[in-house]
């Protein structure tokens, strides 16, 4: 299935951020660390033309995709440290110890039951008018 832009958002799909990713982490293991330039990036971005149907990809699109991608790895990075959450490749599943997910049953159960009283109520009330 072709890819869309809009605007400068392309449609990315798991096995497109999983090559960009490969594609970047193996640039960042020869270069010591330092970020593409922006001539790497526009060259990329030639390569995943094909990738997005046809549609011409920018050198700014894989910017802002490794931009959004690195938030999200520090939005996740600080949800494990917070919550002990963690991630087996293996089963490509999230783990976390036996305690947090005690806390996380007894929070949703606890919401589920406010819930569940809160439209009890309203019925009631539509029921009475």
């Amino acid at each position: 299935m072709p890819c869309k832009a809009s605007g400068d958002h392309y449609f990315w799909d798991t096995a497109k951020e999983k090559k960009f990713l490969e594609q970047l982490d193996e640039y960042l293991a020869c270069s010591g660390g330092k970020h593409p330039p922006k001539a790497t990036l526009e060259l990329w971005a030639a390569q995943f033309s094909a990738e997005f149907g046809g549609v011409q990809a920018l050198g700014k699109t894989l910017y802002q995709k490794k931009e959004r991608m690195k938030k999200i790895s520090r939005g996740w990075k600080a949800l494990q440290k917070q919550t002990g959450l963690g991630y087996d490749p293996s089963t490509d599943r999230v783990t976390c110890s036996d305690e947090a997910w005690q806390s996380f049953i007894g929070v949703t159960r606890r919401g589920l039951d406010v819930l569940e009283q809160v439209h009890a109520k309203l019925m009631n009330f539509f029921m009475m008018t």
